[in-house]
């Protein structure tokens, strides 16, 4: 590969990977503030669902799924970002992102101003979603910027 291609491959990882950084780190600077999110958004939800019990096991390991969207978010930004292990990276985030796509950007519980944003973060994420799918099963290169 070109070493302008190189940078330019660097800038991709770079944009696609900085979001999912900073986040991560936040989600580790404001861990109990995130996880008090969490579990507003879980009781959210349950009001859509009486019946489902599920909600219930899914509030008592929140503080696990927050582990381990935090380690994903950050381990995949960096492997990304740094080329080294870029598949694996992408691949973190691509698991990361479809649960958190679904349970943050529910559009079609929301009326009004609130369902158009959330329509609008729901395919921004299918956007991200298929970048990492992409990324995925790319080539691997020799060396990378």
């Amino acid at each position: 590969m070109s070493k302008m291609r190189k940078i330019i491959f660097f800038i991709g990882r770079l944009c696609l990977g900085l979001i999912f950084l900073i986040a991560g780190i936040k989600k580790v600077l404001y861990w109990h503030d995130t996880r008090e999110g969490i579990l507003m958004k879980f009781s959210t939800l349950r009001m859509y669902f009486p019946d489902a019990s599920i909600f219930d096991h899914f509030i008592r390991f929140v503080p696990v799924m927050l582990g381990f969207a935090t380690f994903f978010e950050l381990a995949g930004s960096i492997l990304l970002i740094s080329g080294f292990f870029m598949r694996l990276g992408a691949f973190l985030l691509l698991i990361f992102l479809i649960p958190t796509t679904l349970v943050y950007h529910d559009f079609w519980f929301q009326v009004g101003d609130a369902r158009a944003l959330e329509l609008t973060m729901f395919m921004k994420n299918l956007a991200l979603i298929g970048s990492f799918i992409l990324l995925s099963i790319s080539p691997r290169f020799k060396k990378s910027c």
